[in-house]
């Protein structure tokens, strides 16, 4: 696993991060709330501009 980026929230989104990582299948988002893992999105049939979109959603709270 090699990891990406991190993207972290903040103000009301403040408990929230993701990671992006690529693993053998391809590109991932893990999103947390505080340390806790809450959601792990597979985007390995879309580009990185994709996970980082979707990394930066889940951290303003707009992706639940």
């Amino acid at each position: 696993m090699e990891i990406i980026s991190t993207y972290y929230g903040n103000d009301a989104n403040k408990d929230r991060s993701a990671v992006i990582f690529k693993d053998t299948d391809g590109l991932k988002v893990e999103c947390y709330v505080q340390v806790h893992p809450v959601k792990l999105v597979d985007v390995t049939q879309h580009s990185l501009r994709y996970a980082e979109d979707t990394a930066e959603n889940w951290v303003t709270g707009i992706l639940n």
